[in-house]
This record gives structure tokens, sequence and C-alpha cells, in this order.
């Protein structure tokens, strides 16, 4: 599981546990109470990349269901373009 600098480990964990596929879903946010949107897709092997809500991004290793995630690494906020 990896999270932009923008985001907070329990909301990213939230929107790899509630991934259903790519697209648009709502994610919920722990921290600060709300619902966001996130939008999402495959990219690579089975490596799912989320963004949007309040600027959040969220990567994580796609799973033999959807919901399932696998850590991929720590951070990505370098990785991350802007």
């Amino acid at each position: 599981m990896c999270a932009g600098s923008d985001t907070s480990c329990p909301f990213a964990l939230n929107v790899a546990q509630d991934y259903t596929g790519p697209g648009a879903d709502y994610a919920y946010s722990p921290v600060t109470g709300l619902n966001y949107i996130m939008n999402c897709g495959v990219v690579g092997a089975g490596t799912v990349i989320c963004t949007g809500g309040d600027d959040a991004y969220v990567q994580f290793q796609q799973g033999r269901n959807h919901g399932e995630a696998r850590p991929v690494g720590r951070h990505l906020a370098a990785l991350r373009a802007d």
C-alpha cells in the first residue's frame, strides 16, 4: 500500500478495501469523517492507482479479489506526477 503525502494511512486502507474495479467510487476518511470520490485505474501488472478526494493518491497491488490489496511500497510522494 502506498499513499501520497496528502493521504492518511487509514484513508488509503479504506480506498483499497472498498475497491471494486476501475472507475469512480466513494471512500471514507476516518481522519476527516468525510466520504471522498476516488477515481481508480489499473496500470501495469495489476497495480491500481486511485486519485481524487482532497489531492489524495493511493497505490496498491490488485489481488485475486478486487478488494484484496498487497503492499507495493512505503510512500509514493516522490513518485507522484503533479
